[in-house]
């Protein structure tokens, strides 16, 4: 029988959801916020002092910055340094060198996405006005690597201080946005693609198409197969999120989601694999709420199962409105928090984390997983090879491990696809997934 942690103790002087979440998601579950000093200087095991008052008891010490007990959303003044080799701000002069627990409620609840920022083209947060980016501490796991150095320095006065375990898991996701190039893609593209590669020359892909469709070639973006037995050789699990919007507008350009052809690819992969929602662009528009209903409606009909997991296409969110969004419409976990344009960990964070709305001030039950790396961002907004972009993947495969984190990393099957353009990254990718010791 497993036993059980004994209690950590933590004093502030004022009670604060913001800190009662932050310590719950960093430190552990076992820790135990008392705003009585009486009943902190008598408790027995690990305690951490979150105040300015000397207390006259054993316990380890962080002079708190006032992030953890204010109300609203005000822009902060953020001074960057570097203390134990790492990028930290909320500085003080303590022994750690800084507030730890309200830098990283900054990061974690994704403080400054609520201030006012410039929209990106597609109405998004951008990476370049993010402070780990500015910072040069994209690709880093900050929290937990300030997790560890607190650990550390607690160990010193609690050898028996204990952190929430980490264990390190490579969940690999498709985001479906396209699952054909040719088939059931209708008749009319099908003669837009044959006309246009007539009038422009394109040899290659005129006969390209009219091999598919005369059952000679297997369409380009179906490489369902291979990445299905790839994930069986590696016994990988695996999230899958298919875009079901049912009208083509903008970026959202999926096949529609009634096609016979299209339902039985969603059935059989959701018998195998995590299947969630990519909700479309034009799902969360004022005008059209409906739409999302909609979309989950239809890929819960045609996987016959309870949908829970959502990623937004083209990453299209803000906060808090989307995850409200997705809290109304009962689903519960979210793995949208990353970047389309640079790789790295929006969050700062490489754990599943439940999410805060600042807003509201108070904890939800929607999951946020992080992701922090899409193939999409290094072939089209970075423009890197497949060698230098799989580099970049396994330096990030490696820090996660070294922080027991969650490496979640995004493909598109059209990106994975047999075109002449896109073979070599399916090589990459292949060769890729057989060198990696993963699970």
């Amino acid at each position: 029988m497993m036993q059980e942690t004994p209690p950590h103790w933590l004093f502030a002087e004022l009670p604060s959801p913001r800190l009662s979440y932050i310590v719950q998601t960093v430190l552990g579950a076992h820790w135990q916020v008392v705003h009585d000093m009486q009943t902190f200087i008598q408790a027995e095991g690990v305690k951490l002092n979150y105040s300015a008052i000397t207390i006259s008891t054993t316990c380890w010490q962080i002079t708190p910055h006032s992030l953890l007990f204010e109300k609203g959303i005000h822009a902060q003044q953020i001074v960057l340094e570097e203390k134990q080799g790492l990028p930290v701000f909320f500085g003080n002069d303590d022994a750690l060198g800084f507030d730890v627990l309200a830098a990283s409620f900054y990061l974690l609840a994704r403080y400054e996405e609520y201030l006012p920022f410039t929209e990106d083209a597609f109405g998004r947060f951008p990476v370049q006005e993010s402070l780990a980016y500015r910072g040069n501490f994209l690709l880093l796991p900050l929290i937990q690597l300030w997790q560890q150095q607190l650990k550390e320095r607690l160990q010193q006065l609690f050898p028996e201080v204990v952190f929430p375990p980490q264990h390190f898991q490579f969940i690999p996701s498709f985001d479906i946005d396209i699952a054909y190039k040719y088939h059931y893609r209708g008749l009319w593209h099908n003669l837009s693609v044959f006309f246009k590669s007539l009038l422009i020359g394109q040899w290659e892909d005129f006969i390209e198409a009219a091999n598919v469709l005369a059952g000679k070639q297997r369409d380009p973006f179906d490489v369902f197969p291979q990445l299905l037995a790839t994930l069986q050789e590696k016994q990988l699990p695996a999230q899958f999120f298919f875009l079901v919007a049912l009208h083509n507008k903008g970026v959202d350009k999926n096949i529609n989601p009634y096609v016979k052809g299209m339902q039985q690819l969603i059935h059989r992969i959701s018998t195998l694999h995590q299947t969630g929602i990519h909700l479309s662009v034009q799902s969360h528009h004022a005008h059209v709420l409906n739409n999302a209903e909609a979309e989950l409606d239809i890929l819960t009909r045609i996987t016959q199962k309870n949908i829970q997991a959502n990623r937004f296409h083209y990453l299209h969110f803000q906060l808090p409105q989307q995850y409200e969004q997705l809290l109304a419409l009962g689903i519960t976990a979210d793995y949208s928090m990353g970047y389309s344009t640079v790789n790295g960990f929006r969050a700062s964070y490489a754990n599943p984390f439940l999410w805060y709305n600042l807003l509201q001030e108070k904890i939800t039950n929607l999951t946020v997983y992080p992701f922090c790396w899409m193939d999409t961002a290094c072939i089209f907004q970075q423009k890197l090879s497949p060698e230098n972009a799989y580099t970049q993947l396994q330096q990030l495969v490696h820090i996660t491990q070294q922080v027991g984190g969650y490496c979640t990393p995004v493909w598109h099957n059209h990106c994975l696809s047999t075109e002449k353009k896109h073979l070599p990254w399916l090589m990459a990718f292949t060769n890729f997934m057989a060198q990696q010791q993963l699970t």
